[in-house]
C-alpha cells in the first residue's frame, strides 16, 4: 500500500513540473505573438 502512495506522489510531482514548464513556454509564445501583432 505504501508503494502505491509513493508512486502516486512521484507521478503528481512529475505532472506538476511538466505543467509549470509548459506554462512558461506558453507564456513566452503568447508574449511573442502579442509583440509581433503590436500588442502591449
Amino acid at each position: 500500500m505504501v508503494e502505491y502512495a509513493v508512486i502516486l506522489v512521484l507521478i503528481a510531482v512529475v505532472a506538476a513540473v511538466m505543467l509549470l514548464a509548459i506554462g512558461r513556454q506558453a507564456n513566452t509564445f503568447f508574449s511573442n505573438v502579442s509583440s509581433t501583432l503590436g500588442g502591449t
